[in-house]
């Protein structure tokens, strides 16, 4: 769950996603481990009927959706205690981040999309720096229950939100492109395995 920071958020109200993440021990322990995260974001969606044509006029009704997103990838270190009941740790990567809005259609009875379309994209670097819990759970010890939180810092993008796409009357469509930093702040709750 995302939540917006400084001018991003008079934008965005809020954002919902997953991510995953692979680590290697640098130590017997894993007290210092090296790791490679990747994670979806979308922060905004609409859905309207529209017809399929101007030529087919009202007779068929699709479904459009446009929705924005963020898609991120990283690699960085992570410290955790070793043992006990509750292992805290704190982590942080350095990698990139592309905000993109995508329109899409559908029918009533087809769950696939026929036809789609990239309205808008920009990509920035991005960092993360954040830090949570693990409770380890089962006999073996081999997973773990992970809750955490990070600050998502993205460099300056250019990105649409809910309702920056304008329709005009000759078929055309206007983009209202927002320009700054995107910094959230996220909260993280799944699982670990294989990790002590």
């Amino acid at each position: 769950y995302a939540v917006p920071q400084r001018d991003f958020r008079q934008n965005v109200r809020q954002g919902f996603g997953a991510d995953g993440n692979v680590h290697y021990k640098l130590d017997r322990q894993g007290i210092l481990s090296l790791g490679g995260e990747l994670g979806f974001l979308g922060y905004g969606r609409e859905t309207k009927r529209v017809p399929l044509s101007s030529t087919v006029g009202g007779r068929i009704l699709v479904d459009l959706t446009t929705s924005n997103n963020v898609f991120w990838m990283g690699v960085g270190p992570q410290l955790t205690a070793p043992s006990g009941p509750i292992r805290p740790y704190v982590n942080g990567t350095a990698g990139f981040a592309v905000f993109w809005t995508e329109s899409s259609v559908k029918g009533d009875y087809d769950s696939e999309t026929f036809a789609s379309t990239n309205n808008y994209n920009d990509a920035t670097f991005a960092w993360t720096a954040g830090g949570g819990f693990l409770i380890p759970v089962g006999t073996s010890k081999q997973g773990a229950i992970d809750f955490g939180v990070r600050w998502n810092g993205n460099g300056n993008t250019r990105y649409l939100r809910r309702g920056d796409i304008i329709d005009l009357p000759n078929g055309s469509v206007q983009l209202r492109v927002n320009e700054g930093e995107t910094p959230m702040l996220m909260w993280r709750l799944g699982l670990r395995w294989g990790l002590f």
